[in-house]
């Protein structure tokens, strides 16, 4: 979308990767050696408490036997055949959805589960993924309502006209407050992509940035928010199968997420003293 040469400035993504994977690995152990230090420190400790369920991990009572290695195998075979399909043949959430009901299937012949057996857990597993198909289910009700009602371009409108009359790194640095911004009204990747870039690609043109300054900032402001902006699907999903209130988890991420904008917004400010290219 933006007319640049593939793979173009990969090495500079690449440490942007390495940085921003040391701050996170240091943030959570960091995080870790606090709660182990003391566990009432932990966002989850009261809640952990009231856990109605709990992991058992005797091996004695659960020996890992014939029948679990071969639902690891099968678990394995699903995820090549998952990516076969995808890239090969095209497959999408049908064929997804199908793939992953065959596993559970497989998975339970090899474990050689009774019908009851089988029935019980395909039951929990549903009733597990229930609240987290519902969160799903709102968070696009807001997309559609944004779209819909053409609120979205209504605000990338406004925005590009702000940021025409900034000059150099400001702009280059709005562009990367407005990708943040918009990631939490458009959650995907692709998505967002599709309705900013268009817009920011030329609009780099005439206040000085380079494009690849603006992809740069187009996939810091769409990659940072995505374990945090709740209008994620995926994300509400997960935080509703683990059982973990968004409030929680916004306790404990957040510090991390102001700690990656502002290095993203170091790198923007840097990709743009340097022009980062080609073009």
């Amino acid at each position: 979308m933006a007319g640049l040469p593939l793979f173009s400035g990969l090495e500079f993504r690449a440490v942007i990767l390495v940085v921003m994977t040391i701050i996170a690995i240091v943030y959570v152990m960091r995080y870790a050696k606090k709660v182990k230090d003391d566990p009432t420190k932990s966002p989850m400790y009261e809640l952990d408490l009231q856990r109605e369920t709990h992991l058992e991990l005797n091996l004695e009572e659960h020996p890992f036997g014939l029948g679990k290695k071969l639902v690891v195998l099968a678990f394995f075979i699903a995820i090549g055949l998952l990516v076969f399909g995808t890239l090969k043949l095209g497959w999408y959430y049908a064929e997804i959805c199908g793939l992953f009901l065959g596993l559970g299937i497989v998975a339970g012949i090899c474990d050689r589960m009774t019908l009851d057996e089988f029935g019980n857990a395909f039951a929990q597993g549903m009733g597990d993924m229930a609240v987290g198909a519902l969160v799903v289910g709102f968070a696009r009700a807001i997309l559609v309502v944004l779209e819909s009602g053409n609120i979205i371009h209504t605000m990338l409108y406004a925005a590009s006209t702000v940021l025409d009359s900034l000059p150099g790194v400001v702009s280059a640095e709005g562009m990367y407050i407005f990708q943040c911004l918009t990631n939490y009204k458009i959650p995907s990747g692709s998505g967002q992509a599709a309705v900013t870039m268009p817009l920011m690609a030329p609009l780099a043109d005439i206040v000085g940035v380079t494009r690849q300054t603006a992809c740069i900032a187009f996939q810091l402001g769409d990659g940072i928010s995505n374990i945090f902006t709740p209008t994620s699907g995926y994300l509400m999903a997960s935080l509703a199968m683990a059982k973990i209130p968004y409030e929680k988890w916004a306790k404990f991420i957040l510090p991390l997420i102001g700690i990656w904008y502002a290095m993203g917004a170091v790198f923007v400010a840097i990709a743009h003293i340097i022009n980062l290219g080609p073009f």
